[in-house]
């Protein structure tokens, strides 16, 4: 029998007797490997009736798996979400937490909010999740409204929602994670809807906008309308299943719902991945630079050149927002560094990287190097390769790393990074802008100490300076930040 961590790409009858192997193994008391089998034949992609699967499987060996991390969370939504409730649990297994969870009775979220004695507060929950959507909002105007009257509106809709989150905050210590609305695929005027003030488009569009300034600490936004034209505005409405059982999405969709939430209450918990760790041959440019020399990479030029440019590009931004890019790469570290400081369509430079690994022992023991190097742990790292070779034993050495799939076209491989959610966030500090830096001086002094045999010589030598300060509204994305990281 192959392993299921080998790069494959099922389709749902093999999916389906996968599972049929798993359920073999939870039969026979093996539920760790149960468990990880599962977590990988998983997609976000796959309809409604393989996600209950997942989760009918996942409720067998719950009680079994005694690594994962105890999360309470609460459900109050204006719709159904029964039907949610166990898959979330499945995809909240997937990011480390085994998640006990609160659902309120349908449409009852300011009942259990505004009533300090209600069951809601007795939970005690970890997380709150206000599950609403676009009928929630009274966003009917007639045609012609001012902007007065638009902007008044509007405003009344944010400020329900910022209500109903200081009394919950009042009375709860718990993050609380509002989803904006999910845009109505039917429009009276057309094309036209998003241009007047007054048009139900452009008034939702708005209300989103101000939703997300409004925000305020110990809340994050879930981005549902986003998740809306992911899945397809189309498909994502169904009415048939509104009007019989007050579903907001279609069923199929519940994979990438349940997956995005999953990851957002991961971030708010600090599991975030912190480090990107890269391939460099297929990986960052075209071509093998050994064999091909500078002149003969693909980089800049022709569709799979622009395509590795694009992508570089995309790792840039991802460095610029507070990741760690890492290079691990079998090759002559002179020859591998060569594209880096001599190639004109670079986007990346060395000083962007803050590890250089380019040699030739195995890419497992590169990337534990780095996560010593780097004082993280391997779970925090995420490794790209276009070799699948590579990446296998990657995953069987070092199972806890991130090792995403690859597609063999370079024009696939943002979409293929960022759908993996693995970079996840609800906050921004001034540390996360210049991490990179921190973290390459921290090796540079992890250099400098090694030059001093006493420890307090080489701390006089720092010339530290502390500087302690009331707290303030510039230090608080940080300080949330430390709070939420149980290794602080």
């Amino acid at each position: 029998m192959k392993c299921l961590t080998m790069d494959k790409i099922m389709d749902t009858a093999q999916k389906k007797e996968s599972l049929k192997v798993i359920k073999q193994k939870i039969g026979d008391n093996q539920y760790q490997e149960a468990f990880d089998q599962l977590a990988v034949l998983a997609s976000l992609d796959d309809d409604f009736i393989l996600q209950t699967k997942y989760a009918s499987l996942f409720k067998g060996i719950t009680d079994h798996l005694t690594t994962l991390k105890k999360i309470r969370v609460a459900v109050l939504a204006t719709s159904t979400a029964t039907h949610f409730i166990d898959v979330l649990k499945f995809w909240l297994a997937k990011e480390g937490f085994i998640a006990q969870i609160y659902e309120a009775e349908y449409g009852t979220i300011h009942q259990c909010i505004l009533d300090p004695q209600s069951q809601f507060y007795e939970f005690k929950p970890d997380i709150v999740c206000l599950f609403t959507n676009y009928r929630d909002i009274n966003y009917e105007l007639a045609p012609g409204s001012s902007l007065e009257i638009v902007e008044k509106s509007i405003g009344a809709a944010v400020n329900e929602c910022v209500s109903l989150w200081r009394t919950l905050r009042r009375h709860s210590n718990a993050h609380i994670i509002q989803n904006n609305v999910d845009l109505p695929y039917h429009r009276i005027f057309g094309n036209y809807e998003t241009t007047p003030v007054w048009g139900s488009a452009h008034f939702l569009r708005q209300f989103n906008l101000n939703l997300a300034k409004a925000l305020e600490p110990g809340v994050s936004i879930l981005d549902m309308d986003f998740l809306a034209s992911v899945y397809g505005r189309r498909k994502w409405h169904d009415s048939r299943f509104w009007y019989h059982s007050k579903h907001p999405f279609a069923l199929d969709a519940t994979g990438l719902v349940a997956h995005e939430l999953a990851k957002t209450i991961g971030a708010i918990k600090g599991n975030s991945k912190k480090c990107l760790v890269l391939d460099l041959d297929n990986t960052l440019w075209g071509g093998v630079i050994a064999d091909d020399g500078l002149e003969g990479i693909q980089l800049g030029d022709g569709a799979a050149g622009e395509a590795f440019v694009d992508f570089q590009r995309y790792l840039l931004k991802l460095k610029e927002r507070g990741i760690i890019l890492a290079v691990c790469s079998k090759n002559q570290e002179e020859t591998a560094k060569e594209p880096f400081l001599k190639h004109p369509d670079m986007i990346l430079k060395l000083e962007d990287i803050v590890i250089f690994k380019a040699n030739w022992k195995d890419k497992a023991s590169n990337i534990k190097d780095i996560a010593e190097i780097l004082n993280i742990g391997l779970d925090s790292i995420v490794f790209v390769d276009d070799n699948p070779v590579e990446r296998e034993i990657v995953k069987i050495n070092l199972p806890m790393v991130s090792v995403p799939v690859m597609p063999l076209d370079p024009s696939e491989y943002v979409d293929t990074v960022s759908s993996g959610a693995y970079f996840e966030t609800v906050l921004f500090s001034e540390e996360d802008r210049v991490r990179s830096s921190l973290y390459r001086s921290n090796i540079e002094r992890a250099g400098f100490q090694s030059q001093f045999i006493d420890l307090s010589e080489y701390l006089q030598s720092l010339e530290m300076e502390m500087v302690v300060e009331p707290f303030d509204e510039f230090h608080l994305p940080r300080v949330a930040q430390l709070i939420n990281k149980s290794n602080q």
